[in-house]
């Protein structure tokens, strides 16, 4: 993904997280000091900051589409796992977060596709403010960041 958004050559400043489990680093290394713009992060202990530091993300449909939403950060999804299927095809049909698709696809074609309708979006939303600002809100509004406050008036309600 990283190398496909560098060949863009967009005016861009990339962040990848990369997790204990991905197998490819060195190729992801030698990708970055080709690539100033290209920033490597290992072992965060902060996402929330450097989420903040983000304009658009990519992201797993797991959890961190929630913690997406409660920044406002325009993002796309992609499945890496069956479980998040149903989580990206839903924040999807409410309009919040694109799902580009599920990148354990085996053919290159599958995987061109995901790759274009990630940068689609990103580019859309480059070119559109009104758009960002549009998937901004609608994150917003569906995830607070006053979820622990609301279920502990629903609990004292009991």
């Amino acid at each position: 993904l990283s190398a496909y958004l560098l060949s863009l050559e967009l005016d861009l400043e990339l962040h990848m997280v990369v997790g204990r489990l991905f197998q490819n680093i060195e190729t992801l290394e030698k990708l970055s000091r080709q690539h100033p713009s290209l920033h490597l992060h290992y072992n965060v202990s902060d996402m929330a900051s450097l989420m903040k530091q983000c304009d658009y993300a990519v992201s797993a449909a797991g959890t961190t589409l929630y913690e997406l939403c409660a920044l406002g950060i325009p993002s796309s999804s992609i499945s890496m796992a069956d479980n998040q299927i149903p989580m990206a095809e839903t924040f999807a049909q409410t309009d919040t977060v694109p799902y580009a698709g599920d990148i354990r696809v085996l053919k290159n074609e599958d995987m061109n596709e995901i790759l274009c309708r990630i940068s689609e979006h990103l580019i859309s939303l480059l070119n559109n403010s009104s758009k960002r600002f549009g998937q901004h809100q609608k994150m917003r509004q569906l995830v607070d960041g006053n979820g622990a406050i609301k279920i502990a008036e629903e609990l004292c309600k009991l």
